[in-house]
């Protein structure tokens, strides 16, 4: 029993990592760089570039992914399919447990009797 949820706990830590590392990465990245006694350096910086010298704030998009149409399509059908193969594999995995085997046998004698 111990086993069984410490390989349950332990399979969905690896995607629950992953999503906080991105979190993390995502959020120091739109963070200023100075600390912020020495912050006033950026902001007066950025005061000079957009009023003095009139340039436009451009927004970042560093982390998303500009793609053609034709990739774009591909990724979806892509994903689709990926979310098929782990809807059949976590279906199969259900039908295959110990339980719903038990259930199953269960209700087959049950139908006997």
């Amino acid at each position: 029993m111990f086993s069984y949820t410490f390989s349950k706990v332990q399979g969905n830590s690896d995607i629950y990592w992953k999503s906080q590392r991105y979190n993390l990465i995502l959020e120091y990245h739109s963070r200023p760089a100075l600390a912020p006694p020495f912050i006033l350096i950026s902001h007066l910086h950025l005061l000079f570039k957009r009023h003095i010298r009139k340039v436009q704030s451009a927004k970042r998009h560093d982390f998303l992914l500009e793609l053609s149409e034709i990739q774009n399509r591909r990724l979806l059908t892509w994903e689709s399919v990926q979310k098929e193969n782990y809807l059949v594999a976590q279906a199969r995995q259900k039908r295959d447990s110990d339980t719903e085997r038990l259930r199953r046998t269960s209700q087959k004698v049950d139908q006997v009797l």
